[in-house]
């Protein structure tokens, strides 16, 4: 993936999708470890039929199921899920409009890039690369300059733009006092 940055790096324009490129590539590389390692089981467990076993061999594999195999899964599972919520919080984000960013006329908090073309405004306001986001929101869900959450915010905003019905309860026995009063 080193090679991937670099090459970005001789770019005019970076590549948007450097980040998925990275992503995949990585997961492969992982998925052809997990297969590796669960060779490994199978060998050890051909072993304990056909072979010569004893009870050091089975700590052994019972910590490499553990390590190699478990953790790795469980590792590649939650780095997906993580992965599935940042770009679902960046889809709830707006798009800030071009007259915006040339009104802002600032760089991107993360990357300290101009942000010409695009850009995502957080419900705090502040404006971000999208990219540069989705990156940050991999790690944690607060807006990198304020600390304001960027999900139960953007949630509460969806929410302002409904019109919002009340209901008014009243009780029928003050409404007769309300009008012996009169």
């Amino acid at each position: 993936h080193y090679l991937l940055y670099l090459c970005d790096s001789f770019r005019q324009d970076p590549m948007d999708a450097i980040d998925d490129y990275v992503y995949y590539l990585k997961s492969a590389v992982h998925a052809l470890e997990l297969m590796s390692a669960l060779f490994v089981v199978c060998a050890g467990l051909k072993e304990a039929v056909y072979g010569h076993w004893s009870l050091l061999n089975t700590v052994v594999l019972i910590v490499h199921c553990y390590f190699n195999v478990w953790v790795r899964i469980k590792s590649g599972w939650r780095s997906f899920l993580l992965r599935q919520a940042a770009v679902s919080r960046i889809q709830t984000l707006v798009d800030a409009s071009e007259q915006e960013l040339r009104k802002h006329n600032d760089v991107c908090a993360i990357c300290y890039s101009d942000m010409l073309n695009s850009a995502k405004i957080t419900p705090c306001g502040h404006f971000f690369h999208g990219g540069c986001l989705k990156k940050w929101l991999y790690v944690q869900d607060h807006c990198p300059l304020c600390s304001a959450k960027v999900i139960e915010e953007a949630a509460a905003s969806n929410d302002q733009d409904e019109p919002v019905q009340e209901e008014v309860l009243v009780d029928p026995q003050e409404e007769g006092d309300q009008i012996q009063e009169e």
